[in-house]
């Protein structure tokens, strides 16, 4: 078989490395390809499986690189390094002019600082949480400021079933028309302690509202999203989806689900004008971190409202070249 240049699902460097097995092969990509290759270069670790050391040499070989072997024990990289919205990046006041954004917990928290963001920069949000007195009073706040007219979508992700979101979908589009863009930003903590001591059923719930919920409304909205000029996916996620930590359970699963489910979706819609990205807001300011902190002194971390940003970049035309990345907010 003749090896293709560049390996499929490979992001090259000057340099890239992938891991086969115990092996580690570094492949250098010819002048042609390297002349290619833009400023903003990443290095890419894939982990691809058993292989021996003559498959490596024989790949590398064929693709007309140079390498080395070794026998070392692989660690596992993720793909996806975790990066920032450009410095200079400014939000311009008509960014999502005429466009249709679900957010889900938007009633409170970082949902509602989402929605009152990509209202005041043109879009007119579904707002989706279980709380429908919050997504009235976020409704009329949006209102207030001269947004777009929102709409409310109550929904309480717990109880909610596939269908239910495939029929959320229909209604939004023949409501509103084009969905152009999502946020799942909905989510529960559960309690923090020891897995040996976790009860199963709030496990059950943890990941039925912050994976099944939010695979699911992808799941039915992409159609949506791909019939749009271009379409945003973009989750959320937390730094105990990156690295486990010790009592974080459930919760720290669920988004390494995500972190997952960012990168499975961002391969999918390669070829199409949507993208899917995650979004890590760091220590921030909402009832959830009051109750996993509760002696920290809240003054100390960022608002909801300060770590808007990397979601108006990733949601507007900004953005189109970033797919099944992992932003840090702070």
């Amino acid at each position: 078989m003749r090896a293709r240049w560049p390996p499929t699902g490979v992001i090259f460097t000057e340099t890239t490395t992938l891991w086969i097995g115990a092996l580690i092969v570094t492949l250098r990509p010819p002048d042609s390809f390297r002349r290619l290759l833009s400023e903003h270069q990443r290095t890419a670790h894939c982990l691809v499986g058993k292989a021996c050391c003559a498959m490596a040499k024989t790949f590398a070989n064929s693709c007309g690189t140079r390498h080395h072997a070794a026998l070392l024990i692989p660690t596992p990289v993720s793909r996806v390094m975790p990066s920032k919205v450009p410095s200079e990046y400014q939000a311009r006041t008509d960014l999502l002019l005429g466009r249709t954004v679900l957010v889900t917990g938007a009633n409170r928290g970082i949902g509602k600082a989402l929605a009152l963001a990509f209202a005041e920069h043109g879009a007119t949000c579904v707002l989706m949480g279980r709380n429908v007195e919050g997504l009235e009073s976020v409704f009329d706040e949006i209102m207030t400021a001269g947004g777009p007219e929102p709409a409310i979508y109550p929904l309480d992700h717990l109880g909610a079933t596939a269908q239910d979101y495939d029929v959320m979908a229909e209604r939004i589009e023949s409501s509103l028309g084009p969905l152009t863009g999502i946020v799942l930003n909905a989510g529960v903590q559960g309690t923090i302690g020891p897995v040996e001591h976790s009860d199963e059923g709030e496990f059950t719930e943890v990941m039925q509202v912050n994976v099944a919920a939010s695979y699911h409304i992808t799941r039915a909205c992409l159609p949506l999203l791909k019939r749009a000029e271009y379409g945003r996916v973009i989750y959320t996620t937390a730094d105990v989806g990156r690295l486990g930590r010790a009592f974080w359970g459930a919760y720290s699963v669920s988004k390494f689900a995500i972190e997952g489910l960012t990168q499975v979706i961002a391969d999918e819609v390669t070829d199409t004008q949507v993208t899917a990205n995650a979004v890590n807001p760091g220590p921030t300011r909402t009832a959830m971190r009051a109750d996993a902190f509760p002696a920290e002194d809240p003054r100390t971390i960022a608002q909801p409202d300060d770590i808007v940003a990397p979601y108006l970049y990733l949601m507007g035309p900004d953005s189109a070249e970033i797919n099944g990345q992992s932003l840090d907010a702070q």
